[in-house]
Formats: C-alpha cells, structure tokens, sequence
C-alpha cells in the first residue's frame, strides 16, 4: 500500500516562537528629540493597561528632550508615542487619530498583528529597519497569506 500525501502545502513552521521575546521591525519616528537606539537597546515588557488602543511598554525610562507647547498631531496604528514617564505605547488598531505626546518610531505594519497578540508580562524587542525592510515583510506576509487562501480554498474544492 503506498502512502497518501496530502495536497495541504502550507509550511506548518510557526512564524512565531511563542517562548522568545517578540522582534518587530520600527522606524525612526518624526521627533528628532528622541536618541536613534533608544527603543532598540532594551526589551521592553507588555504592561496590565494595554487594550486595543494601545500597548503600554515598561522598560528604561526613555528621555526626551523639553518640548514646550508642542501641538497635537496625526497618529495611526503602529505609532509608537512617549508620554512624560518615559515608558513607550504602542498605537493599536482602536487608536485616536490625534495625539500630543513626541512620536518616537513606528512598527513596521506587518509586525502589528503580533503586538496585538501579546499579553501583560510578555516581552518585545524592536529592531530599528529602513523604509524598504518594512515594504520586504509586508510583500512576504501577504504572500503567505495568499498561499494559506489558495490552500483553504483547494481543501474546499475538494
């Protein structure tokens, strides 16, 4: 008798370790008041107030430099903002669109998905990337979410 291959060709490889520290990919945010590896050099742990709006971040107390009458300004999803405690948040997919604290970097938007899984105690690391690194794990994610569509629907049609 010979054995029966199944069609299903998806990689079963996780894309997450669930038992490491999460690595996202953050660009340089738009206030210049900020040092560059500030967020890169430490592993920052997810705190018991996150929600949907945002993940709030414990670590080294990152300063900034005095910024009086600083306006409000156009926030999204994966801006990382410092409010005067020095400790990150994360904006998540339910953020305000206006926001007064410095924007300090911004999580490449393949890597939110993965911020918005991970729960008060859990770590995260933030790997400072280029414009083009972000679009590069944006193209692989759909790409394999494409071949996770085209297997499901192969399945069905069986």
């Amino acid at each position: 008798r010979r054995p029966r291959a199944e069609p299903w060709w998806i990689n079963p490889a996780p894309d997450i370790d669930f038992h490491a520290s999460s690595v996202v990919g953050v660009m340089p945010g738009a206030d210049a008041c900020v040092p560059v590896d500030a967020l890169g050099r430490s592993t920052w742990q997810v705190e018991a107030g996150s929600d949907r709006q945002g993940l709030r971040l414990k670590g080294p107390s990152i300063t900034l430099a005095p910024a009086p009458g600083r306006a409000s300004e156009p926030v999204l999803p994966g801006t990382i903002q410092c409010p005067p405690d020095g400790q990150p948040i994360v904006l998540l997919a339910d953020a305000q669109t206006i926001g007064g604290y410095p924007r300090i970097g911004h999580v490449a938007q393949a890597d939110l998905q993965r911020l918005a899984q991970l729960r008060p105690g859990e770590t995260v690391c933030f790997q400072h990337i280029d414009v083009d690194e972000a679009l590069a794990r944006q193209r692989a994610q759909r790409a394999r979410l494409a071949r996770i569509e085209l297997a499901i629907r192969a399945r069905l049609a069986r």
